[in-house]
């Protein structure tokens, strides 16, 4: 392992295996504040806050899909999706955020049928539950200064019960 974590800056020569080893948990002393970032825009304060969604999301297809359904099906699908973080966020006692974030997001996905842009779009839903959670003042550029997706494939994860799920971190700054 490199003596540096890797940020979430693409242009960041140690990319991209510091954003899938932070998730195996290789990383997470980096979270203790032992390791240098030097100048990194992303340099984090605290040890970051983790959110493990055990759900398939849907894409922006399904919920564009929705939508043209009836009038009423895109916003109860937005409901139940955000609904199931709220609860999730309580049930794992995710603590509230008081300074700034910037939101990691993990994507795993049991295959590639799904494009990456339409699958990061239920980060709207993850949002929305989080301020509903009280995690989260609200979702807006005050509070949420960033945000980075991974997308990690891996069908066979015991861990995800249909190989499909979302880890989130919310690393706050001051």
């Amino acid at each position: 392992m490199n003596d540096r974590a890797k940020c979430a800056d693409t242009n960041c020569p140690l990319r991209p295996t510091c954003a899938r080893a932070v998730e195996i948990g290789e990383f997470d002393d980096v979270f203790s504040g032992g390791w240098e970032f030097g100048d990194c825009k992303y340099y984090i304060e605290k040890p970051g806050i983790k959110l493990v969604l055990y759900r398939k999301f849907p894409s922006l297809n399904e919920y564009t899909g929705a939508n043209r359904t009836n009038k009423y099906s895109g916003s109860y699908m937005k409901k139940e999706f955000t609904n199931y973080v709220t609860t999730e966020a309580i049930a794992q006692k995710i603590e509230v955020q008081t300074n700034p974030v910037i939101v990691y997001f993990a994507w795993i996905e049991g295959n590639k049928r799904r494009d990456l842009d339409n699958v990061a779009f239920a980060k709207k839903f993850i949002l929305d539950g989080l301020v509903k959670a009280g995690v989260l003042k609200n979702d807006n550029c005050k509070h949420v200064i960033g945000f980075t997706d991974t997308f990690i494939y891996d069908s066979e994860n015991k861990d995800f019960p249909d190989g499909f799920g979302v880890i989130v971190r919310l690393w706050e700054r001051k």
